[in-house]
């Protein structure tokens, strides 16, 4: 048929036995393969197999050994990948075309609102399950409360509202100092989002993290619901925001003329601060009661007196407390709503899971006390 290639293949000379010859058709009709000695057989070779045939050469050298099959396999296993890789880029991309923006934003609540340096989920993941986020002075001086040994921490009901927060703090810093943007494939990053895969369901909303972080930045409200927190923590009763360092400041490093006044190395028995204390004591809790005692806070130790007429009787009732032995010192003034609210009074927590609470004759008084017996025993932990 004039119509058809032929082309006739001979594995010997004319002496052979056997001739095939097969003929490959211009449309897409069958390939018809038939022996010089016998009835012609349709064979159906697949595509590949053709392909592969066509690609070689008169010397019978192949110059395509790989299927098309592997080949659109390759290639759909390329393109998987790269679909993953811009996936996982996504944080990558949002932060670099939001530098500014970031920065801006952190530049400005930082200013209201300290950042955690730290969160650690506590608990087994299920509804009780909470996060306590740390916080830290950003000025660390040498007379330093809250450094790299001692922090301020809290639990906190607002998890995704801090998390986010740090999220951004961890992309404007990286951005100030390195011009770099914190990857999604980043340690700090994955930190973060193990906290947040800890969280339960009902904070989380069954939101990937990736989520949360692409999302709008906290707003007003969001912003009040973290406020009250602190509040409630007493943050603002120990540190304040330096607006000459644009940092946030213990009360130890915003005013070091006190601390000096306070802590006197040459007479560490003189008396930093004394005076008259309410102390809660009872066997019973529901049972307990306010006594009036005598308080004297050194540089060493706080010591009780009983409180008489004649000074010069006085009579030590109870040992001193050394103040190495104390972990901490909290306010128990939790605001005018809160149910659980001492006003005026603050609690002392021992190494020996003691602790004591005490009260002073008005709000001013309490600050002082708390502020003197944090930097006495902040100073006290670091001759140990």
């Amino acid at each position: 048929t004039p119509s058809l290639a032929t082309i006739v293949a001979a594995s010997a000379p004319r002496t052979a036995k056997a001739v095939t010859e097969t003929t490959f058709p211009v449309n897409n009709s069958l390939i018809s393969s038939k022996s010089a000695f016998g009835n012609s057989t349709p064979m159906i070779a697949p595509r590949s197999v053709l392909e592969d045939r066509l690609s070689t050469s008169h010397a019978g050298t192949t110059t395509n050994d790989i299927s098309m099959d592997t080949v659109t396999a390759y290639r759909r296993e390329q393109i998987q990948s790269l679909d993953m890789i811009d996936r996982g880029d996504v944080v990558l991309k949002f932060v670099d075309h939001r530098r500014s923006k970031i920065q801006n934003y952190i530049h400005n609540i930082s200013k209201t609102y300290p950042i955690p340096v730290l969160c650690i989920a506590e608990g087994n993941k299920g509804a009780k399950h909470r996060i306590r986020v740390h916080f830290r002075c950003e000025v660390a001086d040498d007379h330093c409360v809250y450094d790299s040994n001692q922090v301020f921490s809290f639990k906190t009901h607002c998890a995704p509202i801090w998390l986010h927060l740090m999220f951004l703090q961890m992309e404007s810093v990286s951005i100030e100092t390195t011009g770099q943007v914190v990857a999604q494939c980043s340690e700090a990053y994955q930190a973060l989002s193990s906290c947040w895969s800890s969280l339960p369901s009902a904070q989380t909303r069954n939101r990937p993290f990736l989520e949360l972080v692409t999302s709008a930045f906290p707003a007003y409200k969001e912003q009040q619901q973290i406020l009250k927190e602190l509040l409630d923590a007493r943050y603002f009763d120990s540190f304040s925001y330096n607006t000459v360092l644009h940092k946030w400041s213990c009360f130890s490093c915003s005013h070091p003329e006190r601390v000096r006044t306070i802590l006197r190395p040459d007479s560490p028995h003189l008396p930093v601060l004394e005076g008259q204390l309410k102390e809660k004591r009872g066997r019973w809790k529901f049972l307990k009661r306010w006594h009036t005692k005598y308080f004297t806070l050194s540089g060493s130790a706080l010591i009780c007196r009983e409180e008489i007429s004649n000074p010069t009787e006085d009579k030590i009732i109870s040992p001193a407390l050394d103040l190495r032995k104390i972990r901490s010192v909290k306010s128990l003034g939790k605001g005018r709503k809160s149910r659980k609210s001492l006003p005026k009074a603050f609690e002392i927590f021992t190494d020996d899971d003691i602790s004591y609470v005490l009260k002073a004759n008005d709000q001013n008084k309490a600050e002082e006390w708390i502020q003197c017996l944090q930097i006495a025993v902040a100073q006290a932990h670091k001759e140990r």
